[in-house]
Formats: C-alpha cells, structure tokens, sequence
C-alpha cells in the first residue's frame, strides 16, 4: 500500500493529479489530527478515587458526584450555549419581564448566561450533584434538584420561556406528560425551546472527541458514522459508545478507567429517541414558530433548535 502511494505522489500522469492531491489532503488531515491530539495537554487529570474495581452507575444514577466534576469537560457546554441564547433572543424577542426556565440544567451555564443578559432565570435538574456544582460556579443564580414530570414543580403561568436542551427531552420516557406539564407553567404565548435531532444521522461523537478534530470525519466522502469516542485524560482514559440497534432507542455507554489501578467506572444510559416528527405530535397546545439547525455551533446539520409556542 504504501509503494502505492509512493508511486502516486511521484507520478507526472495528468489523471492522477487529483488523486495526488486527495492522498496529501489526507496525509495532513491525519498528521494534524494526531499532533492535535497528543499535542494537546489541556484535557489532562489525575485519576479518580474508587475503591471497588468495577463500578456501574445507570440512566440518572450517572449523574452523581464524580460525573458532576468532570462534566463540563466532556460535554462543553460553553460551545452551545452562546449559540442558542443569541438564536433564542433573536427569535421570541424576550423583554426585561421575561422569566426563563432552563429543564436539565446541567452544570448551570445557560441559566447564567441569561442571568448576564439581564433575565430572570432558573435552572432545575434532576440531579442533586449537579444543582450543587451549579450553585458553586454560580452561587448568585437559582437552581432547583427537581423533575420536570412533576407538575407540582412550578406554579401556572410562571415562565414566558422554557427551555429543553442538549438531548434532556430524551432522558424522559413520558413526553406527553412533559409537554402538558410545561404547557401549564408557561405564560400565554410562551415559547417552549426543544433540542432535537435525526436519530439516525447525527454525530454521535463525544463533544470533548469531537473537540480534538481538525475536521469532522463525515466531511471525508465514503466515511462511516462514528458512535465511539476515545479520549486520554492523562490519568484516566475516557471512551464512550453509541448503540442504535433498539427502535427509538439510543444506548450511551462511558468507560473511565484509571491508569494506576485498572479501576473502571462504567456509565450506562438509554435515551428514549423517537423522531422528531412523533415528538412533535405530542406537543399538544403548542404551535411551531422556528427551526434551528446548529451546523454553525457544532458543525452538524442533523441536530436542532426547535422553538414552539404555546396557543
């Protein structure tokens, strides 16, 4: 094989140009990826403390406090929320009066970006180690340990605007209770901000892998999807893999072993995945008002901002 390309890179044949070019177009795109990759020491951390060998967290159990701490670093949530914010803005137009309820608040970086607007927001996630990371980065906001299938969780009419982000919707089993639930807590003709995406075309690569690439590999024709991710900690490894064998299901599987002590952490979470067009179906009460796609924000055109509004 490589007598091939030697004799490609060396050939004067005018029908063999583009190939040449192809072939160099490749010899640097890999180059950079790996000087990239072990080039890069910013993801770098010791290894974490775990007395068992072998530990296996599920669905919401993930998100405790070892999860909590190296969160941001695997999912970047500072690369989406600048994104959907000013679309979000731009789109409903929200005033000074607007209230903002951000469902899966995660680690709180979006509830404090429309604090810094100068809105009234809060945050509720269904994780207790997560609310506490969000309070600690952001101790002036408000987050709530709470579940967005509790219809008690807010009073009528509180929020102009609710927000569902970064695969949250995907998390709940009953949708229809989901959307009847913020339905009642929003105010007439508020917006209710989903992100979805195609189940069986998007990138399902680790945002922190993802963040390694000079370029996304499904730019490269003939290209197969991607569903694992691997990535060094330094003091542990991290891999994460995608399952799509189950109709309207997804399985997430992360691995963390420490380097030291061949410990393994293992998480495992299936998201309840239908298509959009049935989700969409659920969402009694509400009409569509715009759609976002976040080619810009994470270079795929297969995730989006959908923004409905309540009728």
């Amino acid at each position: 094989m490589f007598q091939y390309i030697f004799t490609i890179l060396k050939t004067n044949n005018i029908n063999q140009l583009i190939l040449r070019l192809l072939v160099i177009l490749c010899i640097i795109y890999f180059g950079l990826n790996i000087y990239k990759y072990f080039g890069d020491k910013s993801h770098e951390m010791e290894g974490f403390t775990q007395l068992e060998q072998f530990v296996l967290k599920r669905n919401e159990n993930i998100y405790d406090g070892f999860y909590s701490q190296i969160y941001d670093e695997i999912h970047k949530p500072n690369h989406r929320t600048d994104f959907e914010l000013n679309q979000i803005i731009q789109l409903t137009q929200p005033t000074h009066n607007s209230v903002f309820l951000d469902i899966g608040s995660g680690t709180g970086d979006l509830v404090n970006e429309l604090q810094q607007a100068g809105y009234q927001a809060y945050g509720i996630d269904k994780s207790q180690a997560m609310v506490d990371i969000s309070d600690k980065k952001y101790p002036a906001n408000q987050y709530k340990c709470g579940d967005a299938l509790e219809p008690m969780a807010f009073e009528k009419g509180t929020f102009s605007h609710i927000l569902c982000t970064y695969f949250t919707i995907y998390q709940m089993e009953d949708k229809r209770t989901f959307f009847k639930n913020c339905y009642h807590w929003l105010m007439p003709n508020g917006y209710l901000i989903l992100h979805l995406v195609e189940r069986n075309k998007f990138d399902a690569i680790s945002p922190i892998g993802k963040s390694k690439l000079i370029m996304n590999p499904k730019h490269i024709p003939g290209s197969p999807r991607i569903t694992n991710t691997i990535v060094d900690f330094g003091g542990f490894e991290y891999k994460s893999s995608f399952d799509f064998s189950e109709e309207n299901k997804v399985s997430i599987v992360e691995k963390f072993q420490d380097k030291a002590t061949k410990h393994i952490r293992q998480n495992e979470q299936t998201l309840q995945m239908e298509t959009i067009e049935d989700i969409l179906k659920m969402a009694n009460g509400f009409t569509f008002k715009a759609k976002i796609d976040m080619k810009n924000c994470i270079d795929d055109e297969n995730q989006f901002i959908y923004i409905l509004e309540k009728i």
